[in-house]
């Protein structure tokens, strides 16, 4: 069984497809998590070649480097472990670095492809959830069921406030709303992997909805379906 849950930054997507895939035995994909992994070898080379990381992606040298690379996914109880040539990667992806540099390089076509083949090859010898902003249009076109999140802007902001002052302690709730604005903007009007509902996706508005009870209702429609 494959699940999708797209939606906008500070949906909810990501908590929410952790505790279904643990209530449904499934194994969750996190995309994020990939991208990041790739940031940190972007950073990486850019460093060791002295280069902007913006240059890095379009460096032909770049694609050769990531190719001797050995990114290998695991499942550990439905939970995604990612090791980069033998190391595991969770203490190294969730610095402020990364989550800096990342749009970088999960706008580049070459990296969003690679990303995309290997979920789907996962998705043939596993049961899974994934979620992020082209899962159900892009990913998993025929998936079983496709969900998209939504929140209000303000409830968003608040979501990702911690996130945002791990960069800066000196972030507003209002300076985080307009970077959450500029993001929607960015996502919606990508060359590629836009964030847009699939066509037959079913909406689910987090906005008054606590973690149990958003659960809840994507769980209820699975169950009813099925």
């Amino acid at each position: 069984m494959v699940i999708t849950l797209d939606g906008p930054a500070g949906s909810g997507k990501s908590t929410v497809a952790k505790v279904i895939a643990k209530k449904l035995s499934l194994n969750q994909i996190d995309s994020g998590a990939m991208y990041r992994s790739y940031t940190h070898l972007c950073l990486s080379f850019a460093k060791e070649q002295k280069m902007k990381i913006k240059d890095v992606i379009d460096s032909k040298n770049f694609k050769d480097y990531l190719a001797k690379q050995k990114l290998v996914i695991e499942f550990h109880s439905g939970r995604q472990i990612i090791h980069l040539n033998g190391k595991d990667m969770e203490q190294f992806i969730r610095q402020p670095e990364i989550t800096e540099n990342i749009k970088f390089v999960a706008d580049a076509r070459f990296v969003r492809e690679m990303v995309n083949e290997q979920i789907g090859v996962l998705a043939k010898d596993y049961s899974i959830i994934a979620d992020g902003r082209d899962m159900g249009t892009v990913v998993f076109p025929n998936a079983d069921f496709k969900f998209f999140l939504t929140a209000s802007l303000e409830v968003r902001a608040s979501r990702r406030l911690e996130e945002f002052k791990r960069i800066n302690p000196e972030f507003t709730i209002d300076q985080v709303m307009r970077e959450i604005e500029k993001r929607d903007h960015d996502d919606e009007n990508r060359e590629f992997g836009q964030l847009k509902p699939a066509q037959n996706a079913i909406f689910v508005d987090t906005t008054n909805l606590d973690l149990n009870g958003v659960v809840n209702v994507i769980i209820n429609i699975i169950q009813n379906k099925r």
